[in-house]
């Protein structure tokens, strides 16, 4: 789940991927059947393309600018490529005023249609910002609705076919940019998950670990405006496994009008921190900015603490104090009055004590110090999450080790206490964008 900065839950990484590009370019009618609606949300699919052009009646607003040519002569068997290319532009131009117009579906399939039968790239056509100074996503995302209603949800609209061409890293950046001018976290959580140039943080070895496991969730909220407060909620399905077999499991969320990345993982070489160094293997927490991201001061901190106990079932008896059966025999050569004895057997070993005592919770504080924390270029899908949190550190990755808390160490054994028993681990990291000791020390309250 997330939650905007309005407070509003919604889904995140669960979300299911847009279909295929080449699923769309095929030329099979798919209409959905009489009565049934897309799905709602960020995971409806858009419709197959369908065959022949479209309907001249319901798309007549979307003639290009000037143009005098009807639907079936948009593209005329003698149009050069370049006049062709010139013609989809002007279309996407007059489309991109209405996005969530049913007839921009209509335009979006007649023009890749025509791109096909002349051997042209849409997906390049697409990408190029040809519309004051952006690309076509850019703006169907910005012109997003921030609500819905039921009618819209139940139609396919421009950004839900847009969404399942590849993004390349040009056409990526500006989605990007434009859900994080829009604060569209719903968007955002989709595109991490959209084919393409700079896939998610979720690598296929994450998936394969995960199997049938939920994935991890992730929330974020603007508090406090004064200093540009904001939390983010970090719900990590099976931590440890993922954490030992990749080396690594990062997130990225919107917050206060940027992209953030974070990340837990293993170090893979020896690094300085802080002029410090940290060797190789050491447990370690990050911070970054994405682009296009403005550079910031920072000072946060990362919080885990222990789960709920779990209240066990009524009648049932969980410690050996609460049960005679389970204290110690009498030794003959113990000289001890029997009362002394029955008060010895009220304490429990250390370890059942260890458990039963409430823990503080492992905080780690990371902040900018003189500089402000600049935004890393997007991960490609091929580098490594280590590689590219550890590209260049304290300029642009604010790193901390785990180890800086006398219990942060614990999280890398089996049997932690800080790890559900399903192998969960919550993060909440805390943060203000203001720089460290401005306006009071405290970042949690």
């Amino acid at each position: 789940m997330i939650l905007d900065d309005k407070g509003a839950q919604i889904a995140a990484d669960a979300v299911d991927a847009p279909p295929a590009y080449d699923e769309l370019s095929g030329a099979h009618s798919a209409s959905l059947p009489s009565g049934q609606k897309t799905p709602n949300g960020p995971g409806r699919h858009p419709p197959q393309a369908q065959a022949g052009p479209p309907n001249a009646t319901a798309t007549r607003a979307y003639m290009p600018s000037g143009s005098t040519k009807t639907w079936l002569s948009w593209f005329s068997e003698k149009d050069t490529r370049i006049e062709v290319k010139r013609t989809i532009q002007s279309l996407m131009r007059d489309v991109v005023k209405d996005p969530a117009s049913p007839a921009a579906v209509s335009v979006l399939q007649s023009c890749l249609e025509a791109c096909q039968s002349r051997g042209l790239s849409f997906q390049s056509i697409v990408s190029e910002k040809f519309i004051e100074g952006h690309c076509p996503l850019y703006w169907a995302i910005i012109k997003r609705p921030a609500t819905s209603s039921e009618d819209d949800d139940d139609r396919v609209q421009l950004f839900d076919i847009l969404l399942s061409i590849p993004l390349d890293s040009t056409t990526r950046s500006e989605a990007y940019l434009a859900c994080m001018l829009s604060s569209d976290q719903v968007l955002f959580q989709r595109l991490r998950h959209t084919p393409g140039d700079h896939s998610p943080s979720v690598s296929p070895a994450h998936e394969l670990l995960l199997g049938d496991t939920p994935k991890d969730d992730v929330r974020s909220v603007d508090r406090g405006a004064d200093y540009g407060e904001f939390r983010i909620n970090w719900k990590i399905s099976k931590f440890q496994q993922r954490m030992r077999a990749i080396g690594g499991v990062g997130t990225e969320v919107i917050a206060r009008g940027r992209i953030w990345s974070l990340a837990l993982s293993i170090l893979p070489r020896d690094t300085y921190i802080s002029g410090s160094l940290i060797q190789a293997g050491a447990w370690v927490a990050s911070v970054s900015l994405l682009e296009p991201s403005p550079p910031t001061y920072l000072d946060a901190q990362f919080s885990i603490q222990e789960p709920p106990k779990e209240t066990p079932p009524s009648g049932v008896v969980t410690s050996p104090l609460a049960s005679p059966t389970m204290q110690p025999p009498h030794n003959p050569d113990d000289h001890v009055l029997p009362s002394t004895q029955t008060r010895k057997t009220s304490f429990a070993p250390w370890s059942n004590l260890h458990k039963t005592a409430a823990k503080p919770p492992i905080t780690l504080r990371v902040k900018t110090s003189m500089c402000q924390l600049e935004a890393l270029p997007l991960r490609s899908k091929k580098q490594d999450l280590r590689d590219h949190v550890l590209s260049q550190p304290g300029s642009k990755t604010l790193i901390v080790p785990l180890g800086g808390h006398v219990n942060g160490n614990s999280l890398q054994y089996d049997g932690c206490s800080y790890i559900h028993r399903d192998g969960t681990l919550l993060v909440t990291f805390d943060g203000r964008l203001t720089k460290p000791g401005t306006g009071g020390d405290c970042i949690i309250c």
